[in-house]
């Protein structure tokens, strides 16, 4: 889940004043008594009545107004007075003119733009975090828990999912390591590989690069083999790599990592050759994954079947993205 759901308000609203188009407002309750666009309650201030599919398709850029204003023609958004893209296209020229020429009435229009900007954010602001809160889709909660607690609960179970999986993994796959014996990278990794190994059980094929021994005496039968090199496309050692019992090959990593960083890669990379099924690999990640727009969207195949060309109405997606 994205970390902008954890926002605070003040910070919302800076990232609604620098990309207000494209955004969803809601109105503020003491305004619907007002004039303008403030009065336009069943349109919204950023989304516009869909024209009929039996009528030409107008370009993506322009909307329809029919809210009996007399306007009645399509627009381009950003023609549109004081809607969010107008003023994202505007509000830069109106302040230089401001600052060029600052008479009261050019100063007094900027920042009566300035102002506009932050109601509208503002208001944008509240509504998120009301949709946000207790939405499991929306709220970052439902995936990781925000109190310490939670997550030290949420990091246990998936630490020891992960252990039990690297067990299993050693059961059905070797690890190939490579390395050179004049490289002091590899020989501080050695030792690191050499204690990851006999923890999870790994049964190990040792490559040397350069020499049939090895200076630490950490491993038996090493094999001189400088094809390695090529065969496996090594760039940097030490290497590793994870072998299947169907022969497929993956490759872990080129270069040093600790063995936590290194267990984390051997759980991918045994996904990769499909040693361990998607949901296994789910359950070593200290997030729920349970909750997916994408497969929501994917149970609902009639998407695939919408006619309409360019953009959807704001109840169209919920319809769409909503169980």
């Amino acid at each position: 889940m994205p970390k902008f759901f954890l926002l605070s308000e003040s910070a919302m609203l800076a990232a609604a004043m620098l990309g207000l188009s494209g955004v969803a407002a809601a109105q503020h309750p003491e305004d619907t008594e007002q004039g303008g666009f403030y009065n336009r309650k069943q349109e919204g201030w950023f989304f516009y009545q869909i024209e009929p599919d039996s009528e030409p398709e107008e370009a993506e850029s322009a909307v329809t107004d029919s809210s009996g204003d007399g306007w009645g023609e399509s627009v381009n958004d950003e023609e549109r007075p004081f809607t969010a893209a107008w003023l994202k296209a505007n509000i830069d020229r109106y302040k230089n003119i401001a600052i060029d020429n600052p008479t009261v009435e050019n100063v007094k229009a900027y920042l009566y733009l300035q102002r506009l900007i932050l109601e509208k954010s503002s208001a944008f602001a509240r509504v998120f975090s009301q949709v946000v809160m207790g939405d499991p889709y929306l709220d970052a909660v439902s995936t990781r828990p925000i109190a310490a607690w939670g997550s030290n609960l949420v990091d246990a179970r998936s630490s020891a999912a992960r252990e039990n999986l690297l067990h299993r993994i050693s059961e059905n796959a070797g690890l190939i390591y490579v390395f050179r014996a004049n490289d002091d990278f590899s020989t501080r990794f050695s030792p690191v590989f050499k204690n990851f190994t006999g923890r999870y059980g790994f049964e190990t094929k040792v490559v040397s690069l350069d020499s049939s021994s090895d200076p630490a005496e950490l491993f038996s039968g090493v094999l001189h083999d400088p094809r390695a090199e090529k065969v496996l496309k090594i760039k940097v050692t030490p290497a590793v790599f994870l072998a299947g019992m169907d022969g497929k090959i993956a490759p872990v990593v080129q270069g040093l990592v600790s063995q936590d960083d290194l267990a984390k890669r051997l759980i991918n990379a045994a996904g990769i050759i499909g040693i361990v099924s998607e949901d296994e690999l789910a359950k070593t990640r200290a997030v729920h994954e349970e909750i997916s727009l994408g497969d929501l969207l994917e149970n609902k195949p009639e998407h695939r079947f919408i006619k309409k060309s360019g953009n959807l109405s704001p109840s169209e997606i919920l319809q769409m993205l909503q169980e």
